[in-house]
């Protein structure tokens, strides 16, 4: 996991140096925050991995401090979105920084616990578990930022749904 988290960091960073150039403050800011919260996301896999592999070294302190600066991003970036007058599609992108700031919590629960029970399995489990899913995170997000569209299963859902009605 180490070593797929950082390359898919480099390739974030690939992805934001050849994106189009935004077409004005709405298009930046969604650029930015999407560019913002798919780094977090990545760095939070690749951090943990990383120590993750340091022999004796306690996992719970990593994922706490870890998740606490995810956390921070993530209410940072929420509270640009709210107040910027140019944002569109602004409740989609709430509901993605609260889903990803309610990852970013329980992984620090994971890591009180981990702290708590001398890494019991089932915390060092769900670690990894959150790990992958940051990691998924992540890629979902660099995907928007090239430009393709998404293909989340509720947009899907929307699509067939317009589609039914247009038939209609």
């Amino acid at each position: 996991m180490a070593g797929v988290s950082g390359a898919l960091i480099g390739l974030l960073f690939v992805a934001i140096s050849v994106s189009p150039e935004a077409k004005g403050p709405a298009e930046q800011l969604d650029f930015d925050i999407r560019a913002g919260v798919a780094f977090s996301a990545l760095t939070s896999a690749l951090v943990v991995s990383l120590f993750a592999l340091i022999p004796g070294l306690d996992l719970g302190v990593t994922a706490i401090v870890v998740a606490a600066a995810g956390f921070a991003s993530c209410a940072a970036f929420a509270i640009v979105l709210f107040h910027a007058e140019s944002a569109t599609h602004r409740r989609s992108k709430l509901r993605r920084l609260i889903f990803q700031g309610i990852a970013f919590l329980f992984q620090v629960y994971v890591g009180i616990q981990l702290i708590r029970k001398d890494h019991a399995r089932t915390d060092i489990t769900n670690l990894a578990v959150l790990t992958v899913i940051f990691s998924l995170i992540g890629i979902a997000r660099a995907w928007q930022l090239i430009g393709a569209h998404e293909t989340g299963f509720s947009r899907l859902v929307r699509e067939v749904a317009a589609h039914r009605r247009s038939a209609e």
